[in-house]
Order: structure tokens, then C-alpha cells, then sequence
């Protein structure tokens, strides 16, 4: 499949009692480049669009209503080395909601780059 759609949902029974929604776009290619030749190193790029209900924006952002909120996009670089997949990435994440934007509680910068990287294994 060229494109791998996802859809996550989260809802809040406890504080927020809101609802977080996520949609996504991911593309796998199995092959960039390798460590050696039987170590071939991956490369998976995805976007993700974030939606929160009007419980959720009010709870974390003073914003009653119900609004798109944030791009995600990275790319990761997964590797299988000794049973173990490893993965670094490079993100951005962006608050699309120019009300949601204008009363940003975390910091005064609305976009955010960061590297990270993932260690698992699979039982």
C-alpha cells in the first residue's frame, strides 16, 4: 500500500471527560540504505492531524469549542540490530488553530523540532 491511513482516539473518563482524536498518513520504505549488508536501514515518514472536542480544548487550552489542533510530521530510520529494532527520528509539531496558537499554555513558540529516538523488541 503506498499510504497507510490511522485513526487513534483517547477520551478522558477522569479529569477532561474530552475526546482527542488523531488521523494519519504514514509511508514505509523498506530499503534506503544499509549498515552492512545484511543490516538495511529503513525510513518511515508520517503526518498526523489532531482534532480535541470542546471539553478537551476548554480543559487544555481555554478554548470552548471543538477545533482542529496540531500537525505532527516526522521521519524515523528504523533498524533491526540483534533482535532489537532501533529507531531515531526528526519531528515537528505545529498548533494549527490560530485561537488554539493564541493562547498556547506551553510555551510563547506554538512550533516545536525535536529528535528522538525508540528502542522495542517483539515477544
Amino acid at each position: 500500500m503506498l499510504l497507510s491511513p490511522s485513526v487513534t482516539v483517547y477520551h478522558d473518563i477522569d479529569e477532561v471527560k474530552g475526546t482527542y482524536a488523531s488521523f494519519g498518513l504514514s509511508r514505509r520504505i523498506a530499503k534506503i540504505t544499509e549498515l552492512s549488508p545484511d543490516i538495511p536501514v529503513a525510513m518511515e515518514i508520517s503526518a498526523n492531524l489532531g482534532f480535541g472536542g470542546s471539553a478537551y480544548n476548554e480543559s487544555y487550552w481555554g478554548v470552548k469549542k471543538d477545533k482542529l489542533n496540531d500537525l505532527a510530521i516526522s521521519v524515523s530510520f528504523p533498524t533491526q540490530l540483534a533482535g532489537w529494532t532501533v529507531a531515531p527520528s526528526l519531528n515537528y509539531v505545529t498548533l494549527v488553530s490560530d485561537s488554539i496558537r493564541a493562547s498556547d499554555s506551553f510555551r510563547s513558540e506554538s512550533d516545536y523540532f525535536f529528535v528522538g529516538i525508540s528502542l522495542s523488541k517483539s515477544l
